[in-house]
């Protein structure tokens, strides 16, 4: 693939150039251009035009026209001539001439001018578009490229298209005067290399793929170009002091935010693991993006020594335990769900003090995880000023601006504000927009959190459609607990309301699957399969599965509990809490101790604004079997009114257990309660009837206990009554559903919709 230009047949835009040249006055034409742009197609045709002849060198003396087509360099200067002269050369072999382009008597012709447009060729360079017409293979092409190329450019040149291949698109204005020439000559390819997708891009990089990049690539990379890319390369051609260094100046252990999970795991590769804190916090970071959080902490003790993932006891706070591992630390509580908060956020801060002010991520990150630990605390005004202070940090940051923005958006969910968490997922989606490499796992948190705000106002077809068609996406990579909460839980009860119990429970079940390592994962999946089997009346199984639970707060903690329930801080321990509270206000309404115990939780500071509506339903449930009308109306009345307020309409939904038998009790309308506003979507489901009529409590009660395929004896034992009182409750259940058995039953009741399927 020469380039001769003796066997190609002259392209109509090297003729239309060479008439161009000819109508002009311009004496001194100067044709600076790649190999295989056609120089010397052109030099010919001007030869033609001009009567002259074409040369290698200049004639001494000049007379007539002259065309010189140079295979080397050339002298410094030009010599005076009114002859027309055309001159056409490789860039590296212009020499002095440069100055001679200049002049306002010549004519500059360079790569850009010759490069073909895209309408007559997806390649634009002519020798390749030729090259490719003719059938040449692709190993011909890529050889030649990289023959010509390494041939042709001077050392500048080359260095610039490599780092323009390897980083990508370079800044102008950051690459140093001295490539000037550089950049005019390679113009079209720099111009091509700048789009990921182009075909002409595609086989540079794969034609100088083998080329080893200088330090003065290195360096461009990292001032002009991508320095993510500028340490990757480093590393592989063996530069590992250099590729630390330049590691520190950019982010350090956030690379993955900076840079994106698979090129920091790529340099981390590349690097290699090593004792350095710098590695090892980068591995440990780039571990937790991809969702391996096991690994994570595995990397931590591994170099910072299993005191760091010891959350048991504190760590001193000295010199000799490197800031990044500390932060490292601080970030595995988060996915731990590590006991003793307040232990946790006094080590962040006491690290905020080493840190100079300066360094902007790593404060950013320490906001960032404190603000974490408040949302579950439900200490949201902490939460807020630890917010702003992320975002203040992360101003040139906007891929961890975006966390921010997405934890404040989950933050006005719990506080019962959901309309205002819509600004903060649009400020999310413009950082995302601004964030330089695709996050398609960030595109799911967005759309989880534009339905779960869906979910609050009451529609749960948005949370439903995410669990069933994005969860096999969603649950690999990173998920902080925050985020996997609000899937999980709204996901399940979507699900539960629109398809049904199995379908939740698999939903639940699908999450153990993925192979969730720590604990507060586990606990969550627990506790949420707990509150979808009450919600679906599965009251006897969800006992025993809160029963089988580990933790402190069990059946004999709650028995005993009294004012302690005002003072639980824990998350895991108030949802524990509220489960079994729940559980016992269906089951045992009329237990003296039951006012007092939700009286206290109420009063919990801990508890969001949405979980306060739901305890505030179930005391308005106990107050109406207790005969407390009065109290039992306007409780609920005031449930109704704040949730209407807000436009929050979940919690009524949620607990329509409750609910509706509340207000389907006539003797409830009266009062607050007398003209009250409904939310819609509370009445989604038909009324429980039966062709015989309504079914009485201790029917349904009976009928809910054969879907979970007790026998007539364990129905006894939970209903405290005798075998003949069972049986006679079967009885009117079978006439009243039209069944001849207890299977037959529970199938009439699925399809008449009086229970989950």
């Amino acid at each position: 693939m020469a380039d001769t230009g003796t066997d190609v047949q002259l392209p109509d835009e090297i003729r239309s150039l060479a008439a161009r040249i000819d109508a002009s006055d311009v004496p001194r034409v100067i044709v600076s251009a790649l190999p295989g742009c056609g120089k010397t197609l052109l030099a010919k045709e001007l030869a033609r035009l001009w009567g002259g002849e074409v040369s290698n060198a200049l004639p001494d003396p000049m007379c007539g026209a002259v065309i010189v087509d140079s295979s080397g360099p050339l002298p410094a200067r030009l010599p005076e001539s009114s002859a027309r002269l055309m001159i056409a050369a490789r860039p590296s072999d212009l020499g002095g001439l440069a100055s001679d382009a200049l002049r306002r008597d010549t004519l500059l012709i360079t790569s850009a001018d010759l490069f073909l447009p895209t309408e007559v060729s997806v390649y634009g360079w002519p020798m390749v578009a030729d090259a490719f017409a003719r059938g040449r293979p692709r190993a011909s092409v890529l050889g030649w490229i990289q023959e010509a190329l390494t041939a042709s450019l001077s050392s500048a040149a080359l260095d610039l298209l490599i780092s323009a291949c390897r980083a990508g698109p370079l800044a102008e204005a950051k690459i140093p005067a001295g490539y000037g020439a550089a950049m005019t000559e390679l113009a079209p390819l720099l111009d091509r290399l700048s789009d990921a997708g182009d075909p002409l891009a595609a086989l540079l990089r794969e034609a100088l793929a083998e080329l080893p990049a200088s330090p003065a690539s290195l360096d461009l990379m990292e001032r002009a170009g991508d320095p993510a890319h500028a340490i990757r390369e480093a590393a592989m051609v063996g530069h590992r002091r250099r590729a630390l260094a330049m590691l520190e100046r950019y982010g350090g252990m956030h690379l993955p935010h900076l840079a994106g999970a698979d090129l920091a795991g790529d340099i981390h590769d590349a690097i290699g693991e090593g004792p350095e804190p710098l590695v090892a916090s980068l591995g440990f970071m780039v571990a937790v993006k991809k969702g391996d959080t096991a690994r994570a902490q595995h990397l931590l003790s591994k170099w910072g020594g299993p005191r760091l993932v010891d959350f048991s006891r504190p760590v001193p706070f000295s010199d000799d335990v490197p800031v990044e591992l500390l932060v490292a630390r601080g970030l595995l509580a988060v996915y731990g769900n590590v006991p003793d908060r307040a232990a946790r956020l006094g080590e962040l801060y006491d690290l905020l003090a080493r840190l100079p002010t300066e360094a902007n991520l790593m404060r950013g990150a320490i906001h960032n995880v404190a603000l974490s630990f408040y949302i579950d605390a439900g200490s949201f005004a902490e939460a807020e000023v630890s917010g702003e202070r992320a975002l203040a940090n992360y101003a040139d940051a906007p891929y961890l601006c975006f966390y921010v923005h997405l934890h404040r958006a989950i933050m006005r969910v719990i506080e019962g504000h959901a309309d205002k968490a819509r600004p903060e997922l649009a400020a999310a989606e413009d950082c995302l927009a601004q964030t330089p490499f695709e996050t398609p796992q960030d595109d799911r948190f967005l759309s989880l959190l534009r339905a779960v705000v869906a979910y609050e106002h009451g529609d749960p077809h948005p949370m439903a459609d995410f669990a069933q068609r994005e969860f096999a996406n969603f649950s690999h990579g990173e998920i902080w607990p925050n985020i996997a909460d609000q899937a999980m839980a709204h996901g399940a009860d979507a699900l539960l309301e629109l398809s049904g119990l199995s379908a939740a429970l698999d939903y639940l079940e699908s999450w153990r699957q993925k192979g969730w390592r720590t604990r507060r994962f586990r606990v969550l999946i627990e506790q949420r399969r707990v509150a979808v089997l009450q919600t679906a009346q599965r009251w006897r199984e969800a006992r025993m599965l809160l029963d089988e639970m580990a933790g402190r707060i069990g059946r004999i903690w709650i028995d005993s509990s009294g004012e302690n329930l005002r003072y639980l801080a824990a998350p895991e321990d108030i949802t524990k809490a509220l489960l079994w509270l729940r559980q016992q206000c269906y089951e045992t309404p009329r237990a003296p101790a039951i006012p007092e115990r939700l009286a206290a939780l109420s009063e919990n500071r801990a508890l969001s604004w949405r979980n306060r509506q739901c305890v505030q339903i179930w005391q308005a449930w106990v107050a109406r079997r207790r005969s407390e009308l009065p109290l039992a109306r306007r409780l609920l009345a005031e449930v109704i009114a704040s949730c209407t307020a807000r436009q929050v309409h979940a919690p009524l939904i949620e607990e329509r257990i409750f609910v509706l038998p509340l207000l389907d009790d006539a003797r409830m309308k009266a009062g607050p309660m007398k003209d009250i506003e409904l939310p819609r979507g509370l009445r989604r489901r038909p009324a429980r009837r039966t062709p015989e009529g309504d079914l009485s409590a201790q029917e349904r009660r009976a009928l809910l206990l054969l879907a979970e395929g007790c026998a007539n004896k364990d129905i006894a034992r939970e209903m405290g009554v005798s075998l003949p009182t069972v049986k006679f409750h079967l009885k009117n259940l079978y006439r009243k559903l039209g069944a001849a058995n207890r299977r037959e039953a529970v199938s009439r009741a699925v399809a008449a919709k009086l229970i989950s399927p």
